[in-house]
């Protein structure tokens, strides 16, 4: 069994984190509601109550979990951490503090050059902008 690594990060260092992990798993936790109001393109939305479904998750990916605040990802975390999933990276203070309540989508995470709000899209790639309500 390898060894379990859980590992808080902030809004910069999640986002550096996901451009360079080709293999991220994004996992909104919040509940199904929240997340149709708004979401990181890409994400998939797994409630934190459901930790059956947790539990079927694939062991050989990395798992970048987030919420509003980052409680809930984090009790996620702590959860795949003691079931012994290797990498589980959360987003320490949720999504509440991304600027102006705008989401990445996970296209401009893989591709961006400047830090928000300066950037640079490539003309191949599509860019939505969530907004939380």
């Amino acid at each position: 069994m390898q060894e379990s690594n859980w590992i808080n990060l902030d809004r910069d260092a999640f986002i550096d984190a996901i451009a360079v992990d080709a293999n991220a798993v994004i996992i909104d936790v919040r509940s199904a509601q929240e997340f149709q109001s708004g979401c990181v393109e890409g994400a998939i939305n797994i409630p934190f109550t459901k930790r059956s479904v947790f539990l079927q998750l694939r062991r050989d990916k990395a798992y970048y979990l987030y919420c509003h605040s980052g409680g809930r990802s984090g009790l996620v975390a702590n959860f795949l951490h003691k079931e012994g999933f290797p990498k589980i990276i959360n987003l320490t203070d949720g999504i509440q503090f991304w600027p102006g309540d705008e989401l990445y989508s996970i296209a401009w995470v893989r591709n961006y050059s400047q830090p928000y709000p300066s950037f640079h899209i490539p003309q191949t790639i599509h860019f939505y902008l969530y907004t939380i309500h």
